[in-house]
């Protein structure tokens, strides 16, 4: 069997466009091989990890204090987590946190052991059922939830409709709240380009980046947050942009569902 440190990683591939420090060699050469493909990729990934800080501040600021942070990932070396930023607005913030890589759960629950306040559950994100029992014992569906979706539903194929799997988080959250989702888009792309990046990554895992139309309908239904559903660096810039991310991004939103949080804390 092969190590576990040693089997191909989305979370430490994922830090390796971070800049982290949890990748390894097999990572390291995909990173470097999709770099030379699309050298402003590692700009694109930033701007994403920055993006999820600013949208869990929004929804703490419209009144969420409970968080389903799927596909979390290893902490992001570009900010806070997620219950540290719900910390900044929210008294007594919950958050669940949940990914079905083995280093990801170990590290987590190493990091949260003498945490009241998180839990993290090693699942696959589409097996909701299952996600939605264990986050039952520390979130309250009956008040309202965000459910962060970030940089994962292009891990999943048209068959597992992506649309499909936030809507079953969604139908649990009875008291409304928000979605947090990112996307890899692939349209701007020339189909050679987007093939061979498809490929490369294919060492680590299959990844299917979508059109704008694509991503916008598995938000069908949702109110959108201005400005929308934009390149994620574009989302609320605390900053002005300096640098262009380029053709190979994510788009971002923040979609708010059922009845409206009340603001404040």
């Amino acid at each position: 069997m092969t190590p576990l440190a040693k089997q191909p990683s989305i979370a430490r591939t994922y830090d390796g466009f971070l800049k982290g420090k949890e990748h390894y060699l097999d990572e390291d050469a995909v990173v470097d091989e999709l770099l030379g493909i699309l050298p402003q990729l590692q700009k694109a990934a930033l701007a994403n990890a920055a993006f999820v800080p600013r949208a869990i501040h929004a929804a703490s600021e419209h009144g969420v204090r409970q968080f389903l942070n799927l596909g979390c990932g290893l902490p992001s070396t570009t900010g806070s987590t997620t219950l540290e930023i719900a910390r900044q607005v929210q008294d007594d913030p919950r958050v669940v946190y949940v990914d079905n890589d083995r280093q990801v759960a170990v590290h987590g629950r190493a990091l949260l052991e003498a945490e009241d306040s998180a839990i993290m559950v090693e699942a696959d994100v589409r097996d909701s059922d299952v996600v939605l029992a264990e986050a039952s014992r520390l979130v309250d569906f009956d008040l309202p939830v965000a459910v962060i979706a970030a940089a994962i539903a292009h891990f999943w194929t048209d068959q597992d409709d992506p649309g499909a799997v936030l809507r079953r988080y969604v139908d649990r959250c009875s008291a409304g709240g928000f979605v947090i989702f990112t996307h890899a888009r692939g349209d701007l792309l020339p189909r050679d380009l987007l093939g061979e990046g498809v490929a490369a990554y294919a060492k680590i895992a299959a990844i299917y980046p979508r059109s704008i139309e694509a991503i916008a309908g598995f938000l069908d239904g949702f109110e959108l947050l201005e400005p929308g559903l934009v390149e994620a660096s574009q989302w609320r810039p605390r900053h002005e942009l300096k640098d262009e991310v380029g053709p190979a991004h994510c788009l971002a939103a923040v979609a708010r569902f059922g009845p409206a949080p009340a603001e404040g804390r």
